[in-house]
This record gives C-alpha cells, sequence and structure tokens, in this order.
C-alpha cells in the first residue's frame, strides 16, 4: 500500500516551481492520505524535523512515528479540513528529532490525487515565537503594574518614585530587546544569521534605487553548492548544516561591507553588489570565491571538497526589477552547472532564448510518451568471430508531429533534468523488451537486447523490481538483458547505485561500461562494480588502423578485460581495416555503420531473417560472406546518428 502513494506522489511532483517550493521551502510540509493517515511525500525540512528519512516516513502515519503524542488532536485538524477544505494557523504540537514537543501552527488543505484525497500540510515551528510572544505580553503586563504602582508612588517618598522610575525603565529595555529579536528572526535565516529572501529583496531594491541616481551597476551573484545533496545522504542533516555555515563564513570574508550575503534556502545563496564601476570587478570576485573553496572543509572530522557553481546578472542590463535580475542570475547559475559545475557564467540574451528552448522542449516532450510520438531503432552487435548478429542496441528516437525527427542530444538531457527520464526510460525498457521477445519468437532464440540506462534511473527505489517483472511480462531470462551504464553513474557511488547494480547483477542482468577510457576513467570502479562488459568508446576505434595511441589503447583494453573475465564490444566501427584490427586482437563484439545504422525493428527483422537464410545457405556448401550486416532501405528522415 505503501509503495502505490509513493508512486502517486510521483505524479504530483510535476514541473520545476513545484519541486522547488516543496523541497526547498525552510518550512515543513507533509503529504499523507486523507483515509488513513499514510505519509505520500515530505521535504528535507520535514525529514530534519522529525529525525527521520524520507525512507522511513513515506508509508508511516504520524502517529506510528510519534510524530503527533495526541492523535484526536490530529483528528481534530482533519475533521476541520474535511469541513472547511482548508484550515490555515491551526495550533498543535508534535514531537520533534530530539523528542521536544514543539509548537506548530498547521496550514492544511485538502487535493486529489488520481481520485485519491490527500492532506496537504504545511507546518511552521512557532515555538520561539510563542515563547517571546509570551515574554512581551509578560513584559507588557508588568509595566501596566509599574505603571500602576508609579502613580501609587507619586504620594510616596523621592526615593521610592526614583525606584520605580528604575524598574520601569528596565521593563521597557528588555520589552525593545525583545521586538528587536522578533524583528530579526522575520529578516534572517536562523541556520546560518544570514538575510534571508524578505531582506534580500529590500536591499536589492534599495541599491537599484541608488544605482538610478548616481549610474552605477549592481551584480547579483547566485550560488549553488555542487553535489550538496551527496553530503546529506552520506554524512547526515546536521554535518549537512555545519557545511552550510562554514561555506557562508568563508564567501562572508570574500566580499566588502557594503555587499549582502544571504541564504534563499538550502544550499541556495545569493550575493548582491551595489555601487560597481565594470563587470571586471564582478569576475574577480566570482574567482576568488572559487579559489577559497579550493581548500578543503573539516566537518566532523572529515575532510570535504565543496565547490559551487554560479549565475550573475547584471543591472540594468539583464534586468530592472528584483525579480527579472534574480530569474537572471539563476539562469546563468543552470548554464555553470551544465557547463561542468565549479564555474561561473554571466547571463546572456542567448541564455535566455536556451531557457526558452529547453521549456518549450520540456513542455512537448511530457506528451511525446502519452501520444505516442517515441520510438526506437537498434543498431545490430555482431559477433566478429561468426559474423553473426547477437545483439543489438535500443536507441531511442522522439518524432516530434510540429517539428520533425528530434536529436537524442537535445532532448535526453532535458529528460534527466526533469525528472522525465524514470517514466521514459521505463518505456524503453519495456518496449525493447517486447520486441525481443518478438525476434526470439521468430526463430532467433540467442537474441539479446542493450539498454542505456540514466543515471537517475539507477538511483531510482525498486528499480531492479521494474526490471525484474518486465523481464517476466514478457518471458525473458535475465541474461538477455544488457544495461548500459555510463562511467559518470560509476564514479558517483552512492548506497542507491551501488545496491541497484549489484541486485541487478544477481539477476542474470548483464551490466556494460558505456564509452569507455573517456571522462573519468579508473581502474577501481572495474573491482567494486559487478560489471560484465566493456564497450570501448568511439574516439578510441576511429583512429586503430591509422594511429598508434589508439591502437595502444584498444589494445591494452581489450587485454585488461580479458584478465578481468569482461567481454568487450567496440563500437563505431566503419572500415574493414578497423574490423581486421579488432578481430586480430581478439575483441569479441563490435558494432557501427560498418554492420549497419540504427534501424527501425522491421528492418532489423529483415536483416536477421537473411542471416538466417545465409546461414543455410553455408550448410548447404555456399562460401561464407564477409562479416558484414546490410540494413534494407530505411524510409527517409530516419536515418539519424546514433546515441
Amino acid at each position: 500500500m505503501a509503495g502505490n502513494a509513493i508512486r502517486k506522489t510521483a505524479q504530483v511532483d510535476d514541473g520545476d516551481a513545484y519541486r522547488r517550493v516543496f523541497y526547498r521551502s525552510p518550512d515543513y510540509i507533509s503529504i499523507s492520505r486523507l483515509k488513513d493517515g499514510l505519509y505520500i511525500d515530505v521535504n528535507a525540512s520535514y525529514e530534519r524535523f522529525v529525525g527521520m528519512t524520507r525512507e522511513r516516513i513515506i508509508g508511516r502515519t504520524a502517529t506510528e512515528l510519534g510524530v503527533w503524542p495526541e492523535p484526536e488532536e490530529r483528528q481534530r485538524l482533519v475533521d476541520a479540513v474535511r469541513r472547511l477544505r482548508q484550515v490555515n494557523d491551526f495550533a498543535a504540537r508534535l514531537r520533534s528529532r530530539d523528542g521536544e514537543l514543539r509548537n506548530v501552527e498547521i496550514s492544511a488543505t485538502i487535493t486529489d490525487i488520481d481520485g485519491e484525497e490527500v492532506l496537504i500540510a504545511l507546518i511552521r515551528d512557532v515555538t520561539e515565537r510563542m515563547h517571546d510572544t509570551v515574554e512581551l505580553q509578560q513584559y507588557r503586563e508588568h509595566l501596566e503594574v509599574l505603571v500602576s504602582l508609579r502613580t501609587s508612588a507619586l504620594r510616596e517618598a523621592n526615593g521610592e518614585l526614583l525606584k520605580s522610575n528604575y524598574r520601569l525603565e528596565q521593563a521597557h529595555q528588555r520589552l525593545q530587546e525583545t521586538e528587536k529579536r522578533i524583528r530579526y528572526m522575520a529578516l534572517h535565516d536562523s541556520l546560518t544569521g544570514l538575510p534571508n529572501r524578505v531582506l534580500l529583496h529590500d536591499r536589492v531594491n534599495h541599491a537599484i534605487m541608488h544605482a538610478d541616481r548616481e549610474r552605477h551597476a549592481i551584480a547579483l551573484l547566485f550560488i549553488d553548492l555542487d553535489n550538496f545533496k551527496h553530503v546529506n545522504d552520506s554524512l547526515g542533516h546536521l554535518a549537512g548544516d555545519e557545511l552550510l555555515c562554514e561555506f557562508a563564513s568563508r564567501i562572508r570574508r570574500c566580499i566588502r561591507k557594503s555587499d549582502t550575503l544571504a541564504r534563499l534556502g538550502g544550499d541556495e545563496f545569493v550575493i548582491c553588489l551595489p555601487k560597481l564601476r565594470s563587470t571586471t570587478q564582478v569576475g574577480q570576485l566570482a574567482q576568488k570565491i572559487l579559489d577559497t573553496l579550493e581548500e578543503p572543509f573539516i566537518v566532523r572530522g572529515q575532510s570535504l571538497h565543496a565547490g559551487a557553481s554560479m549565475g550573475i546578472g547584471m543591472y540594468p542590463g539583464d534586468g530592472e526589477t528584483v525579480d527579472a535580475l534574480m530569474q537572471a542570475a539563476d539562469t546563468a547559475m543552470y548554464h555553470a552547472k551544465a557547463k561542468g559545475k565549479g564555474n561561473y557564467q554571466f547571463f546572456t540574451a542567448s541564455l535566455n532564448t536556451a531557457v526558452q528552448q529547453r521549456l518549450a522542449i520540456e513542455s512537448q516532450l511530457r506528451n511525446a510518451l502519452p501520444h505516442g510520438e517515441l520510438l526506437l531503432h537498434y543498431q545490430p552487435q555482431v559477433d566478429l568471430r561468426s559474423g553473426r548478429i547477437m545483439s543489438a542496441e535500443a536507441l531511442l528516437r522522439w518524432l516530434q508531429p510540429a517539428r520533425g525527427m528530434i536529436q537524442p542530444l537535445d532532448f535526453i538531457p532535458v529528460a534527466e533534468e526533469s525528472g522525465l527520464i524514470l517514466k521514459i526510460g521505463e518505456w524503453v525498457l519495456r518496449e525493447a523488451c517486447r520486441q525481443l521477445r518478438v525476434w526470439r519468437d521468430d526463430g532467433h532464440a540467442g537474441m539479446s537486447i542493450a539498454v542505456n540506462l540514466s543515471a537517475r534511473q539507477a538511483m531510482q527505489p525498486g528499480f531492479s523490481d521494474v526490471v525484474a517483472a518486465i523481464l517476466e511480462e514478457h518471458g525473458l531470462p535475465p541474461e538477455a538483458l544488457d544495461l548500459e551504464i555510463t562511467e559518470s553513474v560509476l564514479m558517483e557511488p552512492s548506497e542507491e547505485n551501488i545496491a541497484t547494480l549489484r541486485c541487478l547483477s544477481a539477476m542474470g542482468v548483464r551490466l556494460s561500461v558505456d564509452d569507455f577510457g573517456t571522462g573519468y576513467s579508473s581502474l577501481s570502479y572495474l573491482k567494486r562494480f559487478p560489471i560484465s562488459a566493456l564497450k570501448i568508446d568511439r574516439s578510441f576505434v576511429a583512429g586503430i588502423a591509422t594511429d598508434a595511441s589508439d591502437m595502444a589503447i584498444t589494445d591494452t583494453i581489450i587485454a585488461m578485460a580479458r584478465h578481468l573475465h569482461l567481454q568487450v564490444i567496440a563500437e563505431g566501427v566503419e572500415t574493414a581495416e578497423q574490423v581486421e584490427f579488432l578481430s586480430t586482437h581478439a575483441c569479441a563484439l563490435a558494432q557501427g555503420y560498418f554492420f549497419g545504422r540504427p534501424m527501425d525493428a522491421d528492418c532489423l527483422t529483415a536483416l536477421l531473417r537473411q542471416q538466417e537464410q545465409e546461414a543455410a545457405g553455408r550448410t548447404a556448401g555456399q562460401p561464407r560472406p564477409r562479416v558484414r550486416a546490410r540494413a534494407p532501405r530505411q524510409p527517409a528522415g530516419h536515418a539519424i546518428e546514433p546515441v
């Protein structure tokens, strides 16, 4: 039951705006089923409040977890929401991670997800505020008493009057200090003490007014820590909080007294730089911050490297309002992350165009799967010893009605960033297995299929169960499926992806490292992960007939794989000379234009049947053909480069 609730929550997670508010909100947000109170989803702030992980919370009730010490109090909230559909500032007491009962105010509403009513609750901890409010009221009451006493004291001796005046002054001073503390809490981040979004907005507004009068420029630097989630997941939220405080302290030492450093929430910071004469100052500061972050942070006795990606928006060129300027800096920051993280980028008009194009692609991509616009092409993988097609790699294609065939490089990154890759990836896997079942039923019993596995799929809870269900659905043995993963997945190991890959390998599913030899190659992960095969990157294969370095690298990869008992597949094979080299050096499988371009299922089916006919002819005494596959002619517009 909890699994179904979690999958329903995935449907709520739709759109960048929702994800930002839900996952980065400093308020505690939970979503639970109305009928039985089972949690469907919570944000990171709620996890920190109750001291439990999201996985532990989801599928259980607040009463089971001990969060609501009095179940009837929660029932009163549910009854009120049922009656009014929405309740604001409902007062309650919840148990926090240290067991303390905290005063909270809850704003809740009922909504419908897939026909099921759920309760969305936004919770604010008001314990400190209530304490201060009570203290303020006590001081006010005390002040009234003192005023009364002072009136009476007028009839008494001068010495008593002086004492009363002194007590009155002390009470008034405490009252001012309390009010000052409340104002400070409303305008500053509780963790780092930095200005929050409200105060930042006010200061940027003032800077804009001064800039207009004095003809100065303003810069906003939007800063986002790289890989902060990994620190939280591996070391815990307390370590993450400590890292954020140390990070803020370092940045504070880099800026002027007239600059403003604010924390927006989560791992996002913004610097406002007023009174600038040139953009050179901004670039110098950004580089200074990056240089400062080169030194590791010591958090709970561990040395951590925490880089950052920065986006820069300039006033007035990139925006004339606070919101426009923030949007420009935010857009530039995401561009910095896309360029490999650990750098800074200025906002440009072309970035804005790129953002709009990306949003358009994401919007159209959401409709691609339900509208049947996605399709698979297949590129044969050939056994170099027998010349037979033993497998095929499934390659995703998108035929968009208005734009025609869209290249995978233009939409796969968008699918990854938006989370759509999870649904699309499951469809690819199911469709590829369905087609493999067709080929096996057509007499090609030894045929297998290779499918690319994204990093997000590898970290998806329950992904190995999905694979097992699809294989069972189509009656395929696990060894008929080859999941190709990139080196980047292996170089950023987590408990989730390690467990998933080991589970898949234990089932019998083959795991191949795609584009081996590029990027972050490291031999250590070949021992740590259950790898079955290596795919030699096309950049090395291209030069093996002419370039000594490529020959040496390819030969070394094949020899290493042989000693590690791993299979080797060469991709990007286009010439007979390359085939000869690979065959001579005992490379088992190869794929590329020499054997066949990516083709639709019907074309590969025809190619397989042609192969069987040739095999039957050889049995009858005809000479064996060269190791080469020729696909039937593709329809116009379908010959797309493999990805």
